[in-house]
C-alpha cells in the first residue's frame, strides 16, 4: 500500500504511518465518497490531536 499511494501528505509517512494512511485515504475518496473522506479527516484529527498532547505532556 505505501508504494501504490502518491499524495500530499506523503511528508507525514517517515514520522507517522498512520496519519499518512489516514490523509491519503481521506484524499483519495475525496470525489467517489465524500462521506468517507470526512470520516477519514475526523479519525486523522483525533490521532493528530492525541498524539499532540502525549508529546506535551498534556495526554495521560
Amino acid at each position: 500500500m505505501k508504494n501504490n499511494i502518491r499524495s500530499n501528505f506523503d511528508m507525514l509517512l517517515p514520522y507517522e504511518e498512520q496519519l499518512w494512511r489516514l490523509g491519503a485515504l481521506a484524499e483519495r475518496y475525496f470525489a467517489e465518497d465524500p462521506n468517507t473522506s470526512l470520516l477519514k479527516l475526523r479519525q486523522f484529527s483525533e490521532i493528530l490531536a492525541q498524539s499532540l498532547a502525549a508529546r506535551t505532556g498534556l495526554f495521560t
